[in-house]
């Protein structure tokens, strides 16, 4: 059975090495890209006060698994499993806002307005036109996902369309490919090459296509639709 999407749901994501654009809602095709954020992060300095501190015996304790007072009583059971359904959704907003690796980088006008000494450097995410380091690209789509255009990751209904570089290879297609599947919980995913959409908004399927780029320039040539990778310079 086939399964369709409603327009205002779709989110496109154009990749590039100094700036990202994003936007959701493609009913209205002319209008223009409703977040612009710089595609670098900050790394956070980690507070390591704060972090919890087990003491010998706990470790101990850890180790030699759980012990008998700490098991619940039979009658107790069912009253907990109940307690854990009940927070599954709960736990899933939280979830949503932070994971993983987003909690140690700043993107976009939190970097931007960051106080002295909370970063301890910036790194550039695409560099070359190529990702310098997959696990801040993987923070980073989150945070356009979640913060930026406000889609829940988990309960994603919002099929993405990548706007990526020419020369990126396989492997950097099968990353994002499972950043978009596995981190974003996304139902249905399209990468698409920039000089590719390029002639396709010009209503063209044979051309040249010239890409200025922050930190590189390529020129792509196209022949019916067919990205002439050969010719890329």
């Amino acid at each position: 059975m086939a399964i369709s999407y409603r327009e205002e749901n779709f989110v496109v994501i154009e990749l590039g090495s100094h700036t990202t654009r994003a936007t959701i809602d493609t009913t209205d095709i002319n209008r223009l890209p409703t977040v612009a954020i710089r595609t670098r992060a900050g790394v956070l300095k980690q507070d390591i006060s704060a972090l919890p501190v087990s003491s010998d015996s706990e470790i101990v304790e850890k180790q030699n698994g759980i012990h008998a007072n700490d098991m619940p009583d039979k009658d107790e059971a069912p009253e907990a499993s109940v307690k854990a359904e009940e927070g599954d959704e709960e736990y899933m907003d939280a979830n949503d806002e932070q994971e993983g690796s987003e909690l140690n980088y700043v993107f976009g006008s939190a970097l931007d307005t960051a106080e002295e000494g909370t970063v301890t450097q910036t790194v550039d995410i695409i560099c070359g036109g190529f990702v310098s380091d997959w696990d801040v690209m993987s923070a980073f789509l989150r945070h356009i996902i979640t913060k930026e255009l406000g889609v829940r990751i988990s309960s994603n209904f919002s099929p993405i369309l990548f706007s990526v570089p020419p020369l990126w290879p396989k492997t950097d297609l099968e990353s994002l490919t499972q950043i978009a599947f596995e981190e974003l919980n996304a139902p249905s995913i399209l990468i698409v090459e920039q000089p590719l959409l390029a002639m396709y908004g010009n209503n063209a399927a044979t051309g040249l296509v010239v890409d200025f780029g922050h930190s590189a320039t390529t020129v792509t040539a196209i022949l019916d639709s067919a990205i002439q990778w050969s010719c890329i310079a």
